[in-house]
């Protein structure tokens, strides 16, 4: 009898057990599902925001691409037009192209103190063709007044960023320049910091 009733006692201490687990899985069922449910409005959110974001940024894409083939193509007062609302937005990228087209002439007259002024918005963001651009009007005096310190600075973080052609503009300027302007120029390299 003793066996009967300890096994009895084994088997509603089970059954108890097994209640308060249940009882613990369905609380922590509600507990996971109130966590999705949650995780998943937050998730709809975000989605939400990045597809308004994208939406606004959907238009800037498309004038950019547009910008591109009307380059591609040869028709450079198009992509102009294209992409001069983005430079003025800061884009750094549109800046550069504005720049290149003002200095070569394509689309609009040749103009190389605009060509200066996008180099300049792009250059202060870090582009490394932007700074070889500026750095090159400051060696040829075009856009700007000719200056070999602010030129061969420019040129210096153009190549610090592995543009192929400002080596070959600093080791030309490099021959013009007296130590002190040398010192100096790369004095203002090490100290220039990007927008």
């Amino acid at each position: 009898m003793g066996r009967v009733l300890a096994g009895d006692t084994a088997r509603a201490a089970s059954t108890g057990e097994v209640t308060a687990l249940r009882r613990e899985a369905r609380d922590l069922q509600e507990v996971v599902a109130e966590q999705t449910l949650l995780t998943l409005r937050l998730a709809v959110g975000r989605i939400s925001d990045t597809l308004i974001v994208a939406g606004a940024l959907g238009s800037a894409w498309a004038d950019w691409d547009d910008g591109v083939a009307a380059y591609a193509a040869g028709d450079y007062a198009t992509a102009y037009r294209e992409w001069f609302p983005i430079a003025e937005r800061g884009d750094a990228k549109a800046q550069y192209n504005l720049g290149v087209i003002h200095a070569n002439g394509k689309g609009v007259p040749k103009n190389y103190a605009k060509a200066v002024k996008w180099y300049r918005k792009a250059a202060e963001y870090g582009h490394a063709g932007a700074q070889f651009g500026l750095g090159s009007g400051y060696f040829l005096g075009r856009g700007v007044p000719e200056d070999y310190i602010k030129a061969y600075m420019w040129l210096s973080l153009a190549n610090g960023q592995g543009h192929e052609k400002a080596v070959k503009g600093l080791d030309v300027i490099k021959e013009k320049m007296t130590p002190a302007q040398l010192a100096e120029a790369e004095k203002l390299a090490r100290e220039w910091k990007p927008k």
